[in-house]
């Protein structure tokens, strides 16, 4: 099973994606990122958004984006709470 996202996978937000992701990120201090860690134009450092990160930051609207009838068990997990994330760091 698929633990946390790929470079590929983050390199297609878009730019107010990639701004609000390291957002995310450093209210966390405990991983230390440095300000242009996940700047554009590539995000590189992506093994910290595993899937219980991801959760966590969906938090009670997680049934919300990714009910058990929207996820399909031929698709990752972590790749179905990607887009789902994806989609509330972009709008």
């Amino acid at each position: 099973m698929k633990q946390h996202i790929t470079a590929k996978q983050a390199n297609e937000m878009n730019e107010k994606g990639r701004k609000e992701l390291l957002v995310w990120l450093k209210k966390d201090d405990r991983y230390g990122y440095p300000d242009n860690c996940l700047m554009a134009p590539y995000i590189h450092n992506v093994s910290e958004i595993t899937i219980g990160k991801m959760i966590e930051f969906l938090g009670d609207s997680y049934n919300q984006h990714i009910s058990p009838l929207a996820w399909r068990g031929d698709v990752e997990l972590c790749d179905s709470l990607w887009e789902a994330v994806k989609e509330v760091l972009e709008k």
